[in-house]
């Protein structure tokens, strides 16, 4: 017992203080996880890394190069240019008018009046006249262009143009 633990700690002693070391592990469906400890259970296969943490590059240099990368000579730089705030009052009203259109059609369809039907009688049924049913399919044409405009608007956005 004593000489496991001396050699546990010889162990940690002589290991590169700049080297880590990560377990790669497949599960029997294929997926892969990554770990600083060894996998307990069931694992198909587990591939011991390497990995020498001297050769990353450190945070100051990191910001040094991204912001260089960018055409800006420091982070802070890029910060101050970095794009405004995406302009969300299209979609707005965009969703204003399709509400509109909605309550448009809604309306018409809830508040018909007896003469925008034709009456066959004697409990036959009905039917819309052609101006009445030209107007419900306006109110419908106006409520299909605004769903659209509201999606262009949406897609417009999520681009950042």
């Amino acid at each position: 017992m004593r000489h496991a633990l001396l050699l546990t700690g010889l162990a940690v002693f002589t290991c590169n203080a700049a080297a880590v070391v990560l377990y790669k592990s497949y599960d029997a469906n294929g997926r892969v996880t990554y770990s600083d400890q060894p996998p307990r259970g069931a694992v198909a296969r587990v591939v011991p890394l390497e990995i020498d943490t001297s050769a990353l590059p450190t945070a100051p240099a990191w910001r040094e190069s991204l912001a260089q990368r960018a055409g800006a000579s420091d982070v802070e730089e890029l910060i101050r240019r970095r794009p405004a705030a995406p302009n969300d009052t299209a979609v707005r009203s965009a969703q204003a008018r399709l509400e509109q259109a909605r309550a448009a059609l809604a309306a018409a369809q809830a508040s018909s009046a007896p003469d925008d039907w034709i009456y066959f009688g004697a409990g036959r049924g009905r039917a819309p006249r052609p101006e009445y049913e030209a107007r419900l399919d306006s109110l419908d044409s106006e409520v299909k262009a605004a769903e659209q405009q509201l999606a262009d608007e949406e897609r417009k956005l999520r681009l950042g143009y």
